[in-house]
């Protein structure tokens, strides 16, 4: 009898109000992700070369030794692999368990974050874009620290937007700090997010004109600093120039002693190619110069909200790429693919937001439901293909990515290969 009622209960979803529908949407989101995040981990792929070669750094090599074979990770990431050698043996599952997890922490911490920093349907959408990126997805569990370096930009995020309210516990402070701390010993480019972070944090005390406040921002501030020298100490003598790994990446800076036209023409492509790898908004069957337009468009229309949000909020989303172009011009950190994958919540943070713009301007009518479907549709469906169809790094291109870049023109890569 009581299985009977089981078996022909109606759930009568009209009872149901908009918070829990909107719960129940945003925990399918996460499931999803996690889902496309663990059907890489279970498919278990061969290590390439570049992961092989950090296994051998974290299985023959001590805890600080410079690397071999042209390879680096930050000491934080090299910690956990090694404590997963000692528990857990040698294998690829085991030594992959790192970015796995950090990469399903991703997931759920920027779908929170997104629901807190946006209203709920552009929140729901910046998780959603989060949770099918296909270079997300992909790296999610390789032997690299491309997941944790996303895990250290979404704390920074969290960071920013704990620091920057006005009545924040310093507990919550404290918390800050040493998240702060702990991403900045756990990945190369976290500097640029802490960096972003903490900015915020002082302007909103600026803002506040509380100079209690302030003086604290200062003191986390210089924390990270003395936390971050011994790590850059650390990993410059890891990443020497000269080396087989900076030739590699010569094509990622602006060209050496060109022109302020050059550097700027440079700088455009760069940014523009960005959205086709590592965000991913290019469709095959269409020109990937064409298919981004949308994305540009909406990521603009973003970043001029942020700024009419508040310059903390502007600071947050757009301060990490902004730093990173910087650096690139200063040839300290390579503008590039994969290495830019922990911009990926920075950028779809901003280009939600700008479809927030647009749906508000145009609140009555199908436009925001259309940019909407667009957005999501594609990314959702290579997920769910790559999913049941996975690939193989034979479609790789000689830089290491799934994606050319076709607006920066491969003549440096050509030009770098030959120095090698």
């Amino acid at each position: 009898m009581i299985s009977k009622k089981i078996l022909t209960y109606k759930i009568n979803i009209s009872t149901w109000d908009d918070a829990a529908r909107r719960r129940i949407v945003f925990w399918t989101v996460v499931a999803a992700g996690l889902a496309f995040r663990t059907g890489e981990y279970v498919r278990d792929r061969g290590l390439w070369l570049d992961e092989s070669s950090i296994r051998e750094n974290i299985t023959a090599r001590p805890l600080g030794a410079r690397f071999t074979n042209n390879q680096a990770a930050p000491i934080g990431f090299m910690m956990i692999e090694k404590m997963l050698l000692y528990t857990l043996g040698s294998s690829s599952r085991a030594l992959r368990l790192n970015p796995y997890l950090a990469a399903c922490l991703t997931v759920w911490a920027f779908a929170a974050i997104a629901r807190k920093d946006l209203d709920s349907a552009a929140g729901l959408i910046a998780s959603a874009l989060v949770a099918t990126s296909d270079n997300l997805i992909y790296y999610a569990d390789e032997l690299k620290p491309y997941s944790g370096d996303v895990l250290a930009a979404v704390a920074s995020i969290w960071i920013g937007l704990e620091t920057i309210q006005p009545n924040v516990s310093y507990k919550r402070l404290a918390i800050a700090f040493a998240a702060g701390g702990i991403a900045l010993w756990s990945s190369f480019p976290a500097v640029f997010c802490v960096a972003a972070a903490g900015l915020a944090a002082i302007r909103a005390a600026l803002r506040l004109r509380d100079p209690a406040r302030l003086k604290i921002a200062i003191v986390m501030n210089l924390g990270w600093i003395l936390v971050f020298i011994p790590f850059y100490f650390v990993s410059r003598r890891m990443l020497q120039r000269g080396t087989v790994l900076w030739d590699f990446w010569n094509f990622a800076f602006p060209p050496s002693g060109g022109s302020f036209a050059a550097v700027v023409r440079w700088v455009s492509a760069a940014f523009v190619d960005a959205f086709i790898n590592p965000i991913g908004r290019s469709i095959p069957a269409i020109d990937a110069r064409i298919a981004v337009i949308p994305a540009l468009a909406l990521f603009a229309l973003g970043a001029a909200a942020s700024f009419a949000d508040s310059a903390e909020k502007a600071l947050i989303r757009l301060g990490p790429i902004a730093f990173t172009l910087g650096a690139s011009m200063l040839r300290l950190y390579p503008f590039h693919g994969r290495l830019l994958l922990f911009l990926v919540p920075c950028f779809y943070l901003t280009i939600a937001r700008g479809w927030n713009v647009l749906a508000s301007a145009f609140r009555g009518s199908p436009c925001g439901k259309i940019a909407a479907f667009f957005l999501l549709a594609f990314p959702a469906f290579e997920a769910v293909r790559y999913g049941i169809e996975p690939r193989t790094r034979a479609g790789f291109n000689a830089t290491g990515d799934y994606r050319d870049e076709p607006i920066l023109k491969l003549d440096m890569i050509k030009q770098s290969d030959k120095r090698l």
